[in-house]
């Protein structure tokens, strides 16, 4: 054998060697802090764009957090924190820019069901350990496993969860303050046992409120060749929420102010101010006899592992619709949902999730970049410093 045949043969037999990757902090931030992709390139016409589309967001947002902490059970004031923090968050660390994060009628139903009657302390937890799961299914790169979820199961749960959030909301609709909410079914028996209780004046309020939000969805498929016109159309559309709740608002101030009773039941007082930065409680004292953190997990039982399978599959599946034909990366919207849970569960917030209705809203205005969060949630957080405790 040649001495030339002798090397080659000699470096054939030796292993290829791959080219090692450097470790890059510069990358690594890059790779989980998204704002540090886009921000560099951010134009004054991205500006003023996020800027619309934050505030028409925004005024979304407002009654919709309002609403979804009632039917979890909830304060006001606790769905107004979960908008501004999730809304804030997700500016950092969000990948798909008509994404909104906060209070969801998904989480707001699931939530109820696990932690009614239960202290606020219990809500407050189970927003954190639900962030903490959906961040570690980010961490270990869980994110391929909602490619093996059906379109169908998606679709099926999503009706059903629609049926069941319109019979939640019956007791508010009739006015039946005491009615219990225990599935569907025991909810209609009860509605119909204590048809003689029902409150018209409420009743006659919230069929008119669904008639006016039905009609206002309408006006911006109405053809003409105004571009004023059609502007105008589309603005009251997208704004139909806070007009409601506002016409409400001033209709309730009216009879109180002036007629010295309101023939509506009221929501109550709304404390004004910032949330109070503090740790999820991980133990509490009931009466005399004290709750370890064991003993509340316990409790929460299996809504630990429900509510982030539920958020994750909301949220990916809103990602892939507004995604535009680019590829969704599953695993970084994980840890941007727990770590939007986690920060939440410092300042009293609820589980959340993102909204398709919000984020199509946030299409539809011509949202550029996820800074519109930030528009947003300045005005979730200006209503909640505002808040009248006389309302």
């Amino acid at each position: 054998m040649s001495v030339g045949e002798d090397s080659a043969s000699s470096t054939m037999s030796k292993p290829l060697e791959t080219p090692k990757k450097k470790f890059s902090l510069g990358a690594l931030l890059r790779r989980h802090i998204s704002i540090l992709q886009w921000l560099p390139k951010y134009t004054k016409s991205d500006v003023v764009a996020d800027f619309i589309a934050g505030l028409t967001v925004g005024l979304t947002m407002m009654p919709q957090s309002i609403a979804y902490a009632n039917l979890a059970g909830l304060p006001a004031q606790y769905g107004l924190y979960t908008a501004f923090i999730g809304s804030f968050t997700y500016v950092f660390f969000g990948t798909i820019k008509e994404v909104s994060i906060g209070p969801t009628s998904l989480m707001a139903l699931l939530t109820f069901s696990y932690t009614e009657g239960l202290p606020v302390d219990y809500v407050i937890l189970l927003a954190f350990l639900a962030g903490c799961v959906e961040f570690l299914m980010g961490l270990l790169k869980l994110g391929f496993l909602v490619d093996f979820i059906s379109p169908c199961v998606t679709s099926g749960f999503t009706s059903a969860m629609s049926v069941t959030i319109v019979c939640s909301q019956l007791k508010n609709l009739l006015g039946l303050r005491k009615l219990q909410n225990h599935g569907v079914f025991d909810v209609l028996h009860q509605v119909f046992a204590r048809y003689a209780e029902i409150r018209w004046p409420d009743a006659i309020l919230g069929l008119s409120c669904i008639a006016f939000l039905f009609a206002f969805k309408q006006l911006p498929k109405i053809k003409t060749r105004s571009g004023f016109l059609r502007k105008t159309f589309w603005l009251l559309g997208i704004s139909k929420n806070a007009l409601i709740v506002l016409l409400t608002s001033i209709l309730g101030f009216y009879f109180v102010k002036y007629r010295g009773a309101s023939p509506f039941v009221l929501s109550g007082a709304v404390p004004s101010g910032l949330p109070t930065l503090m740790v999820p409680s991980f133990g509490i004292r009931s009466g005399n006899d004290t709750v370890s953190f064991l003993e509340m997990v316990h409790t929460l039982g299996s809504s630990i592992f429900v509510l982030p399978m539920a958020a994750v599959l909301a949220n990916v599946a809103i990602a892939k619709a507004f995604a535009s034909g680019v590829i969704v990366d599953a695993t970084q919207e994980m840890m941007t949902l727990g770590l939007c849970n986690i920060f939440g569960s410092f300042i009293q917030a609820m589980p959340s999730c993102g909204a398709f209705t919000r984020s199509a809203v946030a299409s539809s205005s011509g949202v550029r970049t996820p800074l519109q969060g930030i528009y947003s949630g300045d005005l979730s957080l200006m209503i909640s410093t505002e808040a009248n405790p006389t309302l």
